[in-house]
């Protein structure tokens, strides 16, 4: 294919794709059809699921807890462009490589990875199951040729990232015992990119920044194990 063509084609398909900005969790579940079927008790909860979800919704108070693992924000169009320029920087991408994204969200990472690189294959992992249903309608919207996209819902802990050749986390909420178990769970030579320094991996390739939905710059790692 022309490459000029290509060019137009993929902007196109990245101008679908960020044309789904919706975050709270009661957005995504009235967008997908699926609000009614909640009980108000569960509906409470989906509508304060997060301190962002309750700043939206705005009509209720709420006095419990929030779980800051399930806090939600996305890299922002250009940032994701800053990634994939990274990972062809430092990694001959061939037919064999996967990406795993730890906790994909709505997926636009993986999905504008899949339209802007060579990767083949491409797994996101998310343990809340309504951004997870969405990240597959987007998908099946902007990218339904593409056969090489899972998304699975499961809690990182659970999952083998041996298959990973290429990982990214954005592991702004995650405790250190987490981070830790996920790098040492990494294969040997797996290029991982991060949002916090880990000194244990003795090939840092890169620091860079990129801009994110919720406010500041994220400072992200570029690490070889």
């Amino acid at each position: 294919m022309d490459k000029e063509i290509k060019l137009l084609l993929d902007n196109s398909k990245l101008d679908q794709l960020y044309k789904h900005n919706l975050f709270s969790i009661k957005s995504i579940c009235e967008f997908l059809g699926v609000w009614d079927n909640y009980s108000s008790e569960d509906k409470f909860k989906l509508e304060n699921f997060t301190k962002r979800d309750t700043n939206i919704n705005k009509h209720f108070t709420y006095k419990g807890n929030y779980n800051n693992n399930f806090t939600y924000g996305e890299i922002l169009r250009n940032g994701v462009d800053e990634i994939i320029n990274k990972i062809n920087k430092y990694k001959k991408v061939s037919d064999k490589d996967v990406l795993v994204d730890i906790g994909c969200g709505c997926g636009k990472l993986i999905l504008h990875t899949a339209i802007k690189s060579d990767i083949k294959t491409f797994v996101g992992i998310e343990i809340v199951p309504q951004r997870l249903r969405y990240a597959k309608f987007i998908k099946e919207e902007v990218l339904p040729e593409h056969k090489s996209i899972f998304f699975i819902e499961k809690d990182v802990k659970d999952f083998d990232l041996s298959i990973a050749s290429i990982v990214f986390m954005n592991d702004v909420c995650f405790d250190y015992d987490t981070r830790s178990d996920i790098f040492n769970r990494l294969s040997k030579g797996s290029h991982f990119i991060t949002s916090h320094e880990n000194k244990s991996c003795k090939i840092l390739k890169e620091e860079f920044v990129v801009d994110v939905s919720w406010g500041d710059k994220l400072k992200l790692y570029y690490y070889i194990k």
